[in-house]
C-alpha cells in the first residue's frame, strides 16, 4: 500500500475500533466486522482474473457488494419514518447539480472523436461491467453507507459525528480500493466526501435511502453512459481506420 493508504487505514482502524470499544452494541460490533470483510474483498477479488473462466469478471465485481448487502439485509436498524420528501427531493437536485456540472466538464474530452483515437479502446463487454459497477455501487454503497451505518451510530454518537464517520468510511473505502485509488485524484476524494456529507445529511433530515441513492446515481449515471460512448466512438474510429487502410490497398493495387 501507498502511504496515503496506510494513513487512510490506520485512522479507519482507530476510528472503528474506538466504536466497538467505547460505544460497544451490535451495529458497532457489525461495523467492525463488515469494514474488515469489505477489506478483505478488497485484497483477495482482484485473485479472481477475467481469464479464469467464463463470467469471471462479472463475479469479481458483483463479490465486492457481498458485504454491503450482508450488513443491510441482516443488521439495520429499522429505518425511521419518512418525511419533508418534497423538500427533500428538491434538496437533492440542487445537490446533484452542483457536483454534477464539474463532473461533466471533466467526461467531455470521451465525447470527442479525435481525442478518442488516443486513448485504449474499450469493448461492449467492458463498457457493461463499468456500467453495472457504477450503478449497483451508487444503490448498495448508500445501502450500508446510510441506512446501516448513520442509523446503527445515530443514538450512540449524534448525528454529526455519524455523518462525518460515515463520509470517511465511504472515502476510505475507494482510497484503499487500489483500481479506484489508480483512478481518482486527491480532489477527486475530497468531493466523494463532500457528496457522501450531503447525502447524509439528507437522509437524517428526511429518513428515506432513496435520497442519497437518487444523488449517487446522479452522479454514477453520466460516467456509466461515458462507457458506451466510448464504446461507439471506439466502435466508428476501429471501423474508419479499417476503411482506410482498404482504400489504401486498393489504391495500391
Amino acid at each position: 500500500m501507498s502511504k496515503q493508504q496506510w494513513i487512510v487505514f490506520t485512522l479507519m482502524e482507530f476510528i472503528i475500533i474506538s466504536l466497538a470499544i467505547f460505544f460497544p452494541s451490535k451495529g458497532t460490533i457489525v461495523l467492525f466486522l463488515i469494514v474488515h470483510l469489505e477489506l478483505l474483498v478488497i485484497r483477495k477479488a482482484r485473485k479472481i482474473h477475467d481469464k479464469l473462466f467464463n463470467g469471471a469478471d462479472w463475479l469479481r465485481r458483483t463479490v465486492y457488494f457481498i458485504p454491503y448487502l450482508l450488513a443491510f439485509l441482516l443488521f439495520t436498524p429499522d429505518v425511521p419514518v419518512t418525511k419533508h420528501m418534497p423538500i427533500s427531493l428538491l434538496f437533492a437536485i440542487i445537490v446533484s447539480i452542483c457536483f454534477l456540472i464539474p463532473l461533466i466538464k471533466e467526461l467531455r474530452p470521451f465525447y470527442n472523436q479525435e481525442l478518442m483515437t488516443l486513448f485504449p479502446t474499450i469493448t461492449l463487454r467492458s463498457a457493461s461491467l463499468d456500467a453495472y459497477s457504477n450503478i449497483a455501487s451508487a444503490i448498495l454503497q448508500e445501502l450500508f453507507y446510510k441506512a446501516f451505518v448513520i442509523l446503527s451510530l445515530l443514538p450512540l454518537i449524534g448525528v454529526a459525528p455519524a455523518l462525518l464517520i460515515s463520509a470517511f468510511l465511504f472515502v476510505a473505502e475507494h482510497i484503499l480500493h487500489f483500481a479506484a485509488q489508480q483512478r481518482f485524484r486527491p480532489r477527486d476524494f475530497f468531493k466523494q466526501f463532500m457528496l457522501s456529507l450531503s447525502a447524509g445529511l439528507l437522509f437524517v433530515y428526511s429518513g428515506s435511502v432513496l435520497i442519497p441513492i437518487l444523488i449517487h446515481l446522479t452522479y454514477n449515471i453520466p460516467i456509466a453512459y461515458t462507457s458506451f460512448a466510448r464504446f461507439r466512438m471506439s466502435k466508428r474510429v476501429k471501423e474508419e481506420n479499417q476503411h482506410a487502410n482498404y482504400n489504401a490497398s486498393n489504391c495500391k493495387t
